[in-house]
């Protein structure tokens, strides 16, 4: 089917389609689309990226370059958001790509793991240092 644009729909088994355009879509099966666009809300047990971008492993490379917690603090207050996480208005006028959104916040994750185990080194040195004095 090249498209299906539907004011309501119910679908029980399995619809193959190009492009999805429904007010309202009941689906039980199975929905594969080029494009589905949901006017509202979206509810779905499960939603599998299956081509997601550059997966963020090479944060824990040994030539990965982790901002200082000085520099991040100075581009929040230049930017109002985190490095290389869309701004407010950027997600407003152009809406964000769940796959991309993922490996950016997976990204922040490992980020942060970084500086929480260089801070717990800087604490177990201060402990040392004090506990041999």
């Amino acid at each position: 089917m090249e498209s299906l644009y539907a004011t309501s729909a119910d679908i029980s088994d399995y619809l193959t389609t190009n492009e999805l355009y429904a007010s309202k879509a009941n689906i039980e099966g199975t929905l594969q689309a080029e494009k589905v666009r949901v006017a509202e809300r979206l509810c779905a047990k499960a939603i599998r990226i299956t081509d997601p971008p550059c997966w963020p492993d090479f944060v824990f490379s040994k030539d990965y370059e982790l901002l200082s917690l000085y520099e991040v603090e100075q581009f929040i207050a230049e930017n109002h958001h985190l490095p290389n996480v869309p701004s407010a208005a950027e997600v407003k006028a152009n809406g964000i790509d769940l796959g991309e959104m993922n490996v950016i916040l997976l990204q922040k994750v490992e980020e942060l793991t970084l500086y929480i185990l260089n801070l717990q080194r800087q604490i177990d040195e201060l402990k040392q240092t004090k506990g041999g004095e």
